[in-house]
């Protein structure tokens, strides 16, 4: 997944999103249940400053409704939707007449250079409307959270434990952003409004735990959890069944191909996956969810090097990323994988230990 900027909008643009809001819009049994939302546009013109070609916001005293033909608009709320409408368009596709892109209803806002988080207020608001929104994936939530935390230059939690002549408060601060920030880029709708308001919550880290104890990891850790995310969107991770979603009984399903689809589930709509089953004839589908967040808090408590030993073992099949029990005795559940790794703790020191007395080291030692 390539990085993308942010810029007006409290989070980046996602691939499996749009392609899935393509493939219901392509399918005419969703047609009812699509919403069709107001669009939420900035208007820009091109400008050269230097020779180099930019973007600048009209101003609302400049707004001419007699040129908003000659405007570029960009999506503050139904980024989405609109890059979908967009390669729809391209690509000369039937649906782009049926939903009549150029006849949706759309509203243009303008802050000013001192209240530019306004439209990030804006996106982050239209996308707690449960009914509205699809949530991302866990997997693009700790994604955009890691290439923001990157960005930043990498905040720690710690940073009341750094040397005097550090600038502490300027640090804190920086933290404290980036928290806010991580919390806007989560799937929970509820939890992003909270940042809506301006008061920092210094329960948000424990909230998000399971992003950042995946997000802030080495280039080696995160390495292992992409192929982690490739195998378990593929289907080649069991679940708590002990099976492989393709090594399990398929359905038929209105979709015209496997891969990124938005799900309704009591009136909410959740991004998941479809893999053909190795077990059923061709067109009847495995739904893939994502595994359950809570289980990888296990990983706040590990090392680097353990966290790579946890990997390789998910990723070999004999752990699986769940906090239940699973159906085979023989598979290890997350919990059961941190109660290993506390004893290969003890192991180790054990031995250390065994290695200092016989080196014949002094008590005082």
């Amino acid at each position: 997944m390539q990085r993308s900027p942010v810029q007006y909008n409290h989070k980046p643009l996602n691939g499996m999103l749009v392609v899935s809001i393509m493939r219901a819009m392509e399918l005419l049994e969703k047609k009812g249940e699509w919403d069709r939302a107001t669009w939420i546009l900035a208007p820009v013109t091109e400008v050269h400053v230097h020779g180099q070609k930019q973007w600048v916001r009209v101003k609302p005293g400049h707004f001419d409704t007699d040129d908003t033909h000659t405007y570029h608009w960009y999506a503050v709320g139904g980024q989405h939707t609109a890059e979908a409408f967009r390669r729809l368009v391209v690509a000369n596709s039937p649906a782009a007449q049926k939903w009549g892109v150029r006849s949706w209803r759309a509203r243009v806002v303008y802050f000013d250079d001192n209240h530019l988080d306004g439209y990030a207020h804006i996106s982050t608001f239209d996308n707690t409307r449960k009914t509205r929104a699809i949530p991302d994936s866990f997997r693009v939530s700790v994604k955009n959270i890691r290439d923001m935390w990157v960005d930043m230059g990498m905040p720690s939690r710690d940073w009341q434990h750094i040397p005097p002549e550090a600038d502490k408060e300027a640090l804190r601060d920086n933290y404290q952003k980036f928290i806010r920030k991580a919390v806007q880029l989560t799937a929970d709708s509820e939890l992003r409004g909270k940042t809506l308001k301006p008061t920092y919550n210094t329960n948000w880290s424990n909230l998000v735990r399971s992003h950042l104890t995946l997000a802030t990891v080495g280039k080696r850790v995160w390495d292992l959890l992409t192929r982690f995310f490739d195998s378990w969107e593929a289907g080649l991770l069991p679940d708590k069944t002990s099976l492989a979603p393709v090594d399990q009984q398929g359905k038929q399903v209105a979709i015209a191909d496997p891969g990124p689809c938005a799900l309704t589930v009591e009136g909410k709509k959740e991004l998941v996956h479809y893999v053909q089953s190795n077990k059923s004839p061709d067109g009847h589908y495995v739904c893939i969810r994502d595994a359950p967040q809570s289980a990888w808090k296990v990983f706040g408590d590990l090392t680097a090097r353990e966290k790579e030993m946890v990997l390789d073992m998910i990723l070999d099949r004999p752990v699986v990323v769940t906090t239940g029990r699973t159906f085979s005795k023989n598979l290890l559940n997350m919990d059961d994988i941190r109660v290993e790794v506390q004893r290969e703790r003890y192991m180790i020191r054990l031995f250390n230990y065994v290695i200092f007395k016989m080196g014949d080291r002094k008590e005082d030692e």
